[in-house]
């Protein structure tokens, strides 16, 4: 909500400023420098520091004896306090008010502000007042497209009531504190939902990725059955037995690493970003594309530069990224080629991951969309056009560029990631587009 002439006519009965707050009890200062002192916190779009910021200074500015934000729980249709002052703290924990219960719970269970003692009031919410010795009561809904999140309370113990001026600020307050957290929760709702495509697109890799892993898998089981073999052929052969318990031994150890690293790459991610090597990263996901790539006839190779800077990063997340890239080039590869993965440093300090396939190349149309979501020049089963989509997203969210290049023949993946500790690594991602070579 803006401060409209609409609203500022709402409000035109707010008193002049004035340097000294009253001493009598429930004096208020609504004066314009306050409204707009709590407009400019406002602003934060974290509803917690927001709420917290808040609360105080809306008992400061209206006189009120206690001010409380209460947080609709939905599961349990319930309300609790988030923040509160002139409340102790033990009290503020043990408070839970059922919609329709209580005045904060009418207010949320009904959608509008009250302002007590008033017209409109229900008959038991004033006797409500009465009996707890409370001279004024006010308290708006907390509403926004979704529905009812919570509501605000303001209370005086002694002195004069509140005023409709009282109701309107703390009204425009709400809103605000609504809007904050309507976005809170729809920000958390797409990183979720961001999450489960990233998993989603690990299941789909692991998938795409099974006969490449059964052949992996089986080569150091075969070793190892065929040194057991031998060992219960000549069992009385010392030497045999010593060599084929160690073929056995290396061959136990090959296949639980790959088990190992088919783990590591499909668990879901947890933790902060950290400090990694890209270099670490491309050979991990190299050493799990390795057999991939020997049965589709695709060589692969690696020109790593040294004394490249860490970049800060999941490194899970950068792996489901150099996977669906190593994916994608396969896959241009029917009859075969060779993929090579490149890291360097470019004129800006960025750390540059680039993928460079001999395959089929992309189409000068297709090239600006392969980055939107479910966009595919696959045959249908064959993928649902997420793999890109997710990548992009990811490399975004580490304040980095992806890029495609294509002319005709053979396409270049191009991945650029700022230096851990420098100041592109905390700013603002700088936006890409495929380009045709």
């Amino acid at each position: 909500m803006s401060l409209t002439p609409r609203f500022l006519g709402r409000v035109r009965g707010v008193s002049k400023p004035h340097t000294k707050r009253g001493t009598a009890a429930g004096a208020s200062r609504l004066t314009w420098e306050s409204l707009f002192e709590v407009w400019r916190i406002s602003t934060s779009l974290n509803p917690d520091d927001l709420i917290h910021q808040i609360v105080p200074k809306l008992a400061d500015i209206t006189g009120a004896d206690r001010v409380s934000v209460m947080r609709l729980e939905a599961r349990e249709q319930v309300l609790s306090v988030h923040t509160a002052v002139g409340l102790p703290a033990a009290t503020a924990a043990r408070v839970r008010v059922p919609l329709g219960g209580s005045i904060s719970g009418w207010v949320a269970q009904h959608g509008r502000a009250l302002l007590l003692p008033g017209p409109r009031v229900p008959p038991h919410l004033t006797a409500l007042l009465k009996r707890e010795g409370i001279v004024s009561a006010l308290c708006v809904p907390l509403k926004s497209r979704s529905g009812t999140s919570g509501v605000v309370n303001l209370t005086r113990l002694r002195g004069r009531p509140f005023t409709q001026r009282h109701l309107w600020f703390t009204a425009l307050l709400g809103e605000r504190l609504a809007s904050s957290i309507e976005v809170a929760r729809l920000f958390t709702e797409r990183e979720q939902l961001q999450a489960q495509l990233v998993q989603s697109a690990k299941m789909a890799s692991l998938g795409v990725m099974a006969s490449g892993i059964a052949h992996e898998l089986r080569n150091p089981l075969a070793i190892a059955s065929a040194a057991a073999q031998l060992v219960r052929e000549r069992p009385a052969d010392a030497a045999l037995r010593e060599e084929a318990l160690e073929k056995i031994h290396r061959s136990v150890i090959r296949a639980s690493g790959i088990i190992e690293s088919l783990l590591k790459f499909a668990r879901p991610v947890e933790g902060p970003p950290a400090r990694v090597a890209a270099n670490d990263l491309v050979r991990e996901t190299c050493a799990l594309m390795q057999d991939q790539m020997i049965a589709h006839n695709v060589t692969l190779k690696t020109q790593l530069a040294e004394g490249l800077p860490p970049v800060e990063a999941d490194g899970h997340l950068l792996q489901q990224v150099f996977t669906n890239l190593m994916l994608n080039a396969r896959q241009a590869m029917p009859e075969g080629g060779s993929l090579t993965v490149a890291t360097s440093r470019d004129d800006r300090g960025r750390v540059v991951i680039r993928f460079v396939d001999t395959g089929t190349g992309i189409r000068p149309d297709d090239l600006p969309k392969v980055f939107d979501p479910f966009f595919t020049t696959r045959p249908t089963g064959q993928g649902v056009g997420l793999g890109l989509a997710i990548s992009y997203q990811i490399v975004e969210r580490h304040h980095g560029t992806i890029e495609l290049a294509s002319g005709g023949t053979g396409t270049t993946a191009t991945v650029r990631l700022p230096a851990a500790g420098t100041a592109r690594a905390r700013s603002a991602p700088v936006a890409r587009r495929p380009r045709a070579s």
